[in-house]
């Protein structure tokens, strides 16, 4: 079961006659029941701003002791309960519950018969504790009625027997009220639960329309509604009604709440007020908006629905006076003044009273019509004419183009019709032709007509530029119909020749306006084009064919339209230049030379014998240059050195070189006998040589075929030792295996012989 804490701020009801707005501590405040449990963590003190609601004298209760009042609607008949629990065990809380089904709050005070139950039962001079606490309707005594004290039995309206009441009848439909107040007076709060039983006290029903009261006479300005129970203040605004009227006139209305009003938080009578005032017979139709952000609630958030009412008012409506625009009318003429018949009482200036007024003579007339709804006026002038009108258009007339001619008619009035239907006083011209105009008031109608011509506008027609061909001669033509003409030269025909160029002007005039134009005059050449001699070009080169002639067209053989073109492919090109005076056509033939020059003097080499040839392939068209300057295909060396021979033609030049070394020599001498006897001299045996050994590999056998000594490389010699030992004096044999590089090539050379150890 949920609960709800109740924040004991004031939540603000007031009656319609009240000064001060209701708090929840007093009847016309009371919190309406949403949800079966309230819970307060404070008591609030005093017993609000309706202190005389309770009754000594009729309730159980001891007036309003910090006093909360909730109320409720039944659902169902049957029996109700409810519990009070103090937060304090030891607080004495008092209660009273009334039917205010018909009656109001301030009956309350006069009428016994609005108490249902009542339990001011609490501590005892002797025990103050004896009956405090826990309280309420909850069947656990069969008494209704519990005054002060604790243990008197059988109860009554004096004294009290136990905290507890019997569950209380109720019927479907009552209303009732429940005070609670904490005859403690504490700070405590209580927490107060209302689902003992199911008998519907809790607002779950959206609220309804329940009555209305439609304006029924003339000027009136108030519609009232009553809903079927109390709504939320703060749901309801002018937003949430709309007045339409039989004309389809929308009325504003301004919503009223005398408790909404007052600073209240919710009502259930609301006055809607009109403006303007209802006066139209016929139905209206009031809408109630309770939708989206406008959706109109009862205090417990059940949304009312939206609704359309419809009313019929059946009075007369204002008068409707209208004795139209003042008017003329000739001498001896009369007519009729009239208005509606049946609206009311009439009075006229003079007092007549009917709907009707005849009238002969100039003066002013004027016609009040009153009903029960109001009144309405209306007055007119009427003026007496000298005779039929009097108009004049004036003479024909020629206008100048753009120009405008308005035709003022001041004929005393009278009416006008225009050629062309209208009826203006006054009528602009802006085209050429026939105006007429019949001018008509009440003693006749006269007519009149005008003729309106325009001017042409100057027409120079002449370009700002012209060109021609070489030789042509020109004809400018300016002629204009009554115009004047002015050159630069001085001439003044609409017509010149030209035969060369120049710049040309004329000023023209007319009657109306004066035109200037200058005009230049240029004289273009025939085309000529020369692309050139046929010529020849090396590969990857470009030659650039011109065939520009200003203000010429161009067209190639392969259908482009540039004036230039780049060319780098042999063929037979063409191009055909033209302009309006002419055309003039060119060829030409392009070659390609060959750039590629092979050439090869091969890689570098020893130069072993005396001489060495050095030659490239002879090539057509080439030419050959040494170092030495030497112009041959072909040289000679002898020497070692470095050989550049350069290879050229008109498209390209070719260089190549080679290195010529001088020729190597590798001997290797091995010595047949050495002493090892440490003196410095002769002590170890290996070979001897300049140049570098790879694969180094000497052994030495004694002769018997022993292996003594194994070396794999060149700076290491045989000492004389055997293992650590000194060697025998004696012949030994020697294999040498090594590789050399001698003049680029590597040899693998292997040689033996014997070998002489002395001491």
């Amino acid at each position: 079961m949920r609960k709800l804490y109740l924040i004991l701020a004031c939540v603000f009801i007031v009656g319609s006659l009240s000064a001060q707005p209701p708090t929840i501590q007093d009847c016309l405040g009371a919190i309406p029941i949403c949800q079966e449990i309230y819970s307060s963590n404070v008591s609030l003190p005093g017993d609000g701003n309706y202190p005389n609601e309770i009754n000594v004298n009729i309730s159980c209760t001891s007036y309003e002791d910090h006093s909360v009042w909730y109320s409720f609607t039944v659902d169902e008949s049957g029996d109700f309960g409810f519990v009070i629990t103090p937060n304090n065990s030891t607080d004495d809380y008092d209660w009273a519950l009334f039917n205010i089904t018909n009656a109001e709050c301030e009956d309350i005070y006069t009428d016994p018969d609005l108490l249902v139950s009542c339990n001011a039962s609490g501590g005892t001079f002797f025990d103050p504790n004896a009956c405090s606490g826990t309280t309420g309707a909850t069947g656990g005594t069969s008494y209704d009625i519990q005054g002060a004290g604790c243990g008197t039995f059988p109860p009554d309206f004096e004294y009290g027997y136990s905290t507890f009441n019997d569950l209380i009848p109720v019927q479907a439909g009552n209303t009732y009220v429940l005070m609670v107040s904490n005859w403690t007076g504490s700070t405590f709060g209580y927490e107060i639960d209302f689902g003992l039983t199911d008998v519907g006290v809790l607002d779950l029903t959206p609220p309804e329309l329940a009555t209305t009261l439609f304006p029924e006479v003339c000027n009136d300005d108030m519609i009232l509604i009553n809903f079927s129970e109390n709504v939320d203040c703060s749901t309801v605004s002018d937003l949430n009604f709309n007045l339409t009227g039989p004309d389809g006139m929308v009325y504003n209305l301004t919503v009223n709440a005398a408790i909404c009003d007052a600073g209240g938080a919710y009502d259930d009578n609301f006055e809607l007020n009109i403006n303007p005032a209802l006066t139209d017979s016929g139905t209206y139709v009031l809408e109630i908006i309770s939708e989206g952000a406008n959706l109109i609630t009862d205090v417990c958030g059940n949304p009312l629905s939206s609704s359309s009412h419809t009313f019929l008012l059946d009075t007369p409506g204002l008068p409707e006076v209208e004795l139209g625009e003042d008017f003329f009318i000739c001498d001896g003429q009369a007519i009729m003044l009239e208005v509606a018949a049946g609206q009311g009482n009439y009075s006229w200036q003079d007092g007549s009273n009917s709907n009707t007024y005849e009238v002969t003579t100039s003066g002013m007339y004027s016609l009040t019509v009153s009903n029960d709804c109001g009144m309405a006026s209306d007055a007119i002038n009427i003026s007496l004419l000298n005779g039929p009108p009097v108009i004049e258009l004036g003479n024909d007339t020629v206008l100048c183009e753009g120009n405008t001619l308005t035709l003022n008619l001041s004929a005393e009035a009278a009416q006008y019709l225009w050629q062309d239907g209208t009826e203006e006083q006054n009528y602009t011209i802006n085209t050429p032709g026939v105006y007429a105009v019949t001018a008509t008031n009440a003693c006749g109608e006269t007519e009149d007509m005008i003729t309106i011509d325009y001017q042409a506008p100057i027409d120079i027609g002449l370009p700002n530029d012209i060109s021609a061909c070489e030789g042509d001669t020109l004809l400018l033509d300016v002629l204009n119909s009554g115009a004047t003409y002015l050159w630069e030269d001085g001439s003044s025909l609409a017509l010149r020749q030209i035969m060369e160029a120049g710049i040309y002007s004329v000023t023209i005039s007319n009657d109306c306006a004066t035109e200037s134009a200058v005009v230049e005059v240029n004289y273009q050449a025939i085309p000529t084009v020369e692309l050139g001699n046929d010529t020849t070009i090396c590969i990857g080169e470009e030659v650039v064919l011109d065939a520009s002639f200003p203000g010429s067209d161009y067209i190639w053989e392969d259908g482009t339209t540039a004036s230039q073109r780049s060319l780098s492919e042999e063929g037979s090109y063409m191009v055909i230049v033209s302009n309006e005076c002419g055309e003039a056509v060119d060829e030409i033939n392009l070659n390609i030379e060959e750039t590629i020059l092979p050439i090869n003097l091969g890689a570098d080499q020893y130069l072993c014998s005396d001489q060495i040839s050095l030659e490239v392939d002879v090539q057509e068209g080439a030419s050959y240059r040494w170092q030495n300057g030497l112009n041959s295909n072909r040289l000679e060396a002898n020497k070692p050195g470095i050989y550049v021979l350069e290879v050229y033609n008109e498209c390209a030049t070719a260089l190549d070189s080679i290195e010529l070394f001088a020729c190597e020599y590798c001997d290797v001498y091995i010595p047949n006998a050495f002493s090892p006897n440490d003196d410095g001299r002769n002590d170890l045996f290996y070979p001897y040589t300049p140049c570098e050994l790879a694969e180094y590999q000497l052994e030495i056998y004694n002769r018997w075929g022993t292996p003594v000594f194994r070396s794999n490389s060149a700076e290491k010699g045989w000492d004389g030792t055997i293992k650590e030992d000194l060697a025998p004096i004696g012949l030994y044999v020697w294999t040498l295996k090594y590789e050399v590089e001698v003049n680029g090539v590597v040899q693998i050379r292997e040689d033996m012989g014997d070998l002489m150890l002395v001491r």
